[in-house]
């Protein structure tokens, strides 16, 4: 489900961030990485990367 949310609104931090818990979960911390990666490339891409980091943070519970 978070695969789809993802293509559909391929900007969603939230969306980002719950999917790369879940690939933790499931002992994929590559694959997290990964997901990260292009999300970041995707922000980049459009322009909305900006000095203030959108990395996401998949260990922060702060955002849950």
């Amino acid at each position: 489900m978070l695969q789809d949310g993802i293509r559909i609104d391929p900007y969603n931090a939230d969306l980002h961030r719950l999917a790369g818990r879940a690939l933790i979960a499931f002992n994929k911390p590559e694959a997290a990485t990964k997901l990260q990666h292009r999300y970041q490339q995707s922000l980049t891409q459009v322009g909305l990367d900006s000095e203030h980091s959108h990395r996401l943070s998949f260990t922060d519970t702060r955002h849950l």
